[in-house]
This record gives structure tokens, C-alpha cells and sequence, in this order.
């Protein structure tokens, strides 16, 4: 009886301190990534309060893609069509396919 106790005492062990592992792993990870998004929030503030720096203009005082997307034409609209060449099969011509239509 006493081997019996003694095995159940160190499965609860080993049970108990694979649950602590875990737990203190969870804690390390989530205080890891707690700091990374920090970091990462830090960064974001110090670059939204940068001034932007200005982009290079075009002699006209537009920047490059501006005047591009000015002068570029609209492309024309394409027909679409609603019929086909060869004729539709008809419910009947579907029934008896050896009779002409």
C-alpha cells in the first residue's frame, strides 16, 4: 500500500509542476509580446510625429504621379454582348434532337 501512495505523490508532483511551467511560460511569453507592442507603439508615435518630409515636385508643382494620373485619358467602355452566334436550344430541339428546328 505504501508503493501505491508513494507513485500517486509523484504523478501529483510531476503534475503540478508541468501546470507551473506552463503557467510562468504563458506569463514570459505574454510579457514579451506586452513589450514588443510597446516598442512597436513607441515607434509609431515617434513617426507620426515626424514631420513629413516633402516629395520632390515636377516644375508644374505637381509631383510626378499627380500629373500622371492628370493626362492619363480615360480608358473607353467596351461593349458588352448580350447574344451569341450560334442560336439557343429550346426546350423542344432539348426533346427531340433528331427533328429540325
Amino acid at each position: 500500500m505504501s508503493t501505491l501512495w508513494i507513485i500517486v505523490i509523484v504523478a501529483a508532483v510531476v503534475v503540478l509542476l508541468a501546470v507551473a511551467f506552463t503557467v510562468l511560460g504563458r506569463r514570459r511569453q505574454v510579457e514579451k509580446k506586452r513589450e514588443e507592442a510597446a516598442d512597436l507603439r513607441e515607434q509609431a508615435r515617434k513617426r507620426a510625429s515626424k514631420p513629413s518630409s516633402p516629395q520632390r515636385n515636377t516644375r508644374s508643382g505637381r509631383s510626378a504621379s499627380a500629373k500622371l494620373l492628370k493626362s492619363t485619358p480615360p480608358a473607353p467602355a467596351r461593349s458588352i454582348r448580350t447574344s451569341t452566334t450560334a442560336p439557343m436550344a429550346t426546350a423542344e430541339a432539348i426533346a427531340n434532337p433528331i427533328a429540325k428546328t
